[in-house]
């Protein structure tokens, strides 16, 4: 199928195969660095430290241009550096920095690998695996039920993070109503009408990000026919989606005409927090159709994706013995401790710009932060909570009765803003069963 025209101004994504071959030179991500290549690191971290500054700018150029698989080499000869090599551990840790960075941009474009291998295993401990690729879970424990008697059978798959997800719901189906909701449950409640399929329906997956088909139909306004498409996005678990803007080039049928979009761009943006899974739920475009045109058989999608988006991480800390003492647990979130003794505790979370979508959704809220004892045991906590902000902070606070001695707290924080451009395609759509079309 063709498909012609792009947005103006937008520089969409190259094949996710190319830019991770581009992203991370010196091979794929995931392979392992050779003995040659360790050989070769090790030499050129002693040149880094030379006196020649020439020498140590080509020293520098080669280690940044080595696969991510790089990192522990690294982190261990910063681990080594002495008290008087201070110019070293710093040009370390540059390094560090910017494969890191590298790192996580080919994450977005190849999506999250997961390897899992399990014997005779039930639902749960796939989730739990599932959960431990994603950094949080997948689907909550209204969803997690319809698996409860489910046959235990060997679960094996080494690949992205969703096509864990497909292969999960082959080996083990869970019924129409958790495919619906699957990895967008607080969003997509909605559409759990008769006339949504998208469980069954097409879809695309392009790195973090599926793109499903939802509906098609046909509808007649002011006397002229038009297609309707509908398109679901879903991003991930584990990532806090800022803005999203969604690109359909065209739709092809089946003779080779394509048909293009009223409108072909949909925007989407957080206004006082991310989003998790699904921002902005659903998107719907309108295709104009000419009279006499003939509409059978199937049809095809090309479209694009422009994201921002944030990664969730775990971040730990001792809660403070003074009260009010703000101790950090990332760069831009703070805890203090308002309230302590007598079997209860009260916290507050306090942080610049916008609201984490982990505070803003009550669902989100359960699984995204911890209560500790000394031991990493997690303790009950029967939480009240308040919410304040706007502008360019927040602050939430939750506070009751808790069981056992507190020591710790975790929170799953997003980290800085990370921009994608990822490419989709979607193919045998089935086309309405009827046409108004004369």
């Amino acid at each position: 199928m063709h498909f012609v025209d792009l947005r103006e101004g937008f520089q969409w994504a190259l094949a996710p195969a190319l830019a991770v071959a581009l992203l991370v030179p010196g091979g794929a991500l995931g392979d392992e660095l050779s003995a040659p290549q360790m050989e070769r690191a090790g030499r050129l971290i002693e040149q880094l430290a030379s006196d020649d500054f020439s020498a140590r700018i080509a020293a520098g150029a080669e280690l940044e241009a080595l696969p991510v698989e790089a990192l522990p080499l690294f982190e261990e000869a910063i681990e080594r550096c002495g008290p008087g090599e201070l110019d070293l551990r710093a040009r370390l840790k540059s390094i560090v920095r910017k494969l890191k960075l590298r790192s996580s941009e080919a994450l977005l474009r190849t999506g999250t690998p997961v390897k899992i291998d399990l014997k005779a295993a039930d639902p749960a401990e796939v989730l739990q695996a599932l959960r431990g690729a994603a950094g949080i879970s997948l689907t909550g424990t209204r969803q997690r039920e319809i698996w409860d008697d489910a046959a235990e059978r060997d679960f094996s798959f080494d690949g992205s993070y969703w096509g864990a997800v497909d292969a999960m719901m082959t080996t083990f189906p869970p019924g129409q109503a958790v495919r619906e909701n699957l990895g967008a449950e607080y969003r997509l409640g909605r559409w759990g009408e008769p006339d949504f399929h998208a469980a069954t329906q097409p879809s695309a997956s392009v790195g973090i990000l599926r793109v499903r088909h939802a509906r098609m139909a046909l509808e007649n306004s002011g006397g002229k026919d038009y297609l309707v498409v509908t398109l679901v996005p879903n991003i991930e678990p584990g990532y806090q989606v800022e803005s999203l803007a969604l690109l359909v080039r065209g739709l092809a049928l089946e003779d080779g005409t394509v048909i293009e979009p009223e409108k072909k761009v949909h925007d989407w943006k957080a206004q006082f927090s991310g989003s998790r899974y699904s921002p902005g739920s659903v998107y719907t475009w309108t295709f104009p159709l000419e009279k006499g045109m003939q509409l059978r058989g199937a049809a095809g999608i090309e479209g694009a994706a422009e994201l921002v988006v944030r990664r969730n991480h775990w971040c730990e800390v001792d809660l403070p013995e003074d009260l009010d003492q703000a101790v950090a647990m990332n760069s831009s979130v703070e805890l203090k401790v308002l309230e302590r003794g007598d079997g209860r505790l009260k916290i507050q979370f306090e942080g610049k710009g916008s609201e984490p979508a982990c505070f803003d959704d009550y669902e989100l809220r359960k699984e995204s932060y911890q209560v500790l004892d000394k031991d990493g045991e997690l303790l009950d906590f029967k939480v009240n909570s308040s919410s304040s902000g706007g502008g360019r902070g927040w602050r939430n606070s939750y506070g009751g009765k808790i069981q056992g001695e507190p020591a710790k707290v975790r929170a799953n924080l997003p980290g800085s803003e990370q921009k994608v451009e990822l490419g989709f395609q979607l193919s045998d759509l089935a086309m309405p069963g009827s046409s108004l079309v004369d």
